[in-house]
């Protein structure tokens, strides 16, 4: 079943990027928190995901199916510049991007076959805090079931 995938290989991202050096300090969780403390000034977590096409088990029962899921990450970064934000940002989606381009198979599960970054986004805002911003990382990955 494919959502069985997908949660198996949220907490394999998860695991890598909390063992990244680029994410020492930041808050890394598993889904957004709705009260993220004040003094958090990094964090990243996994937002939307889709299963994309899947093949109807139904119709075809005895034979092996393809799929595709895709997980967004967020990192979000408060500093005191846009710069400095963005900078940081991007630094730790590179660091995230770079683990999984030099080894597409570092997330694999039993059926998972291989994941890349097809997309990133960013965003900057001015708060009264300081400068946020948000950057994602669209991550697809390839399953056989």
């Amino acid at each position: 079943m494919s959502g069985t995938v997908l949660v198996a290989f949220k907490k394999n991202l998860i695991g890598l990027i909390r063992v990244l050096d680029e994410t020492v300090g930041a808050q890394v969780t598993y889904a957004d928190t709705a009260n993220v403390q004040a003094s958090t000034r990094e964090r990243i977590w996994i937002g939307r995901n889709s299963l994309g096409y899947q093949e109807p088990a139904s119709l075809s029962p005895s034979r092996r199916r393809d799929e595709r899921i895709e997980v967004t990450v967020w990192i979000e970064t408060i500093k005191s510049t846009p710069e400095l934000a963005e900078d940081r940002a991007i630094t730790i989606g590179r660091a995230i991007e770079q683990a999984i381009a030099d080894d597409p198979k570092v997330l694999a599960t039993d059926t998972l076959l291989w994941a890349t970054v097809v997309r990133s986004v960013t965003d900057t805002f001015e708060t009264d805090v300081g400068s946020l911003t948000q950057h994602q990382l669209v991550i697809e990955a390839r399953s056989r079931l």
